[in-house]
């Protein structure tokens, strides 16, 4: 299945967006914390995601959004990507299932929000899964991106394949180590534009996983995001 043929979300083109955001705000304040269930299924997923009730985690559109001042959202249902834009560059967080998503679902999504694919600089693969370093090689080829990993990744990738992710032709092969990519280690930092990414590493899910944080705001006001 390529991009093409991904669910997308519904699309209502006559919405009266004034009188949708009215009545939208105010089932929210209506449902508060103990009814948000409810309102997520009936406002938001069975109006714009049906798929999404009857099946947790598919291949599907998400709109590009911006989530904080330099924090994208860039991926789809099944998988994550983000882009944290800085003055030098942008950071890519994760690169998705495979080429096809990274040239027709980040790359766009990039454009949508505003940024140049051509300023990635880093691509942080933050586990060696294939939903997750699926675009990575497409990335570095086409953008001359360096891909960041822990070394423990790095040696999971560079041999061959096992399990769900031996010649599944949903992903793309994994990266292997090229001149100017990077391995990090628990407590190194990425620091590009005066944005400091802050790696600690985190085994189990695979044996060099890494978590991640870093200091964002939101219209100027200072926050931390963690990822894990």
């Amino acid at each position: 299945e390529t991009v093409s043929a991904y669910a997308r979300p519904a699309d209502y083109p006559k919405t009266d967006a004034a009188a949708y955001s009215r009545h939208f705000n105010a089932a929210r304040k209506i449902a508060g914390n103990d009814l948000w269930v409810f309102f997520d299924t009936l406002c938001i997923q069975d109006q714009l995601y049906t798929q999404r009730i009857r099946n947790v985690q598919y291949n599907g559109m998400v709109p590009a959004q911006k989530i904080f001042d330099n924090l994208y959202y860039l991926g789809q249902m099944a998988v994550s990507a983000w882009a944290i834009d800085t003055p030098d560059g942008i950071i890519l967080i994760d690169a998705l299932n495979n080429t096809d998503e990274a040239k027709n679902i980040i790359v766009p999504a990039l454009q949508a929000v505003g940024l140049d694919p051509a300023r990635i600089k880093y691509v942080i693969i933050t586990h060696s899964h294939g939903d997750h370093y699926g675009g990575a090689n497409y990335l570095r080829d086409t953008y001359g991106a360096k891909l960041v990993a822990s070394a423990a990744d790095w040696e999971v990738m560079e041999r061959p394949a096992s399990g769900p992710f031996a010649n599944n032709p949903r992903f793309s092969p994994p990266p292997h180590r090229g001149q100017g990519d990077m391995t990090v280690s628990d407590g190194q930092a990425l620091s590009l534009g005066g944005t400091e990414i802050h790696f600690g590493l985190t085994p189990a899910h695979t044996p060099g996983t890494l978590s991640l944080w870093f200091k964002t705001s939101d219209n100027g006001r200072p926050h931390t995001v963690g990822m894990y």
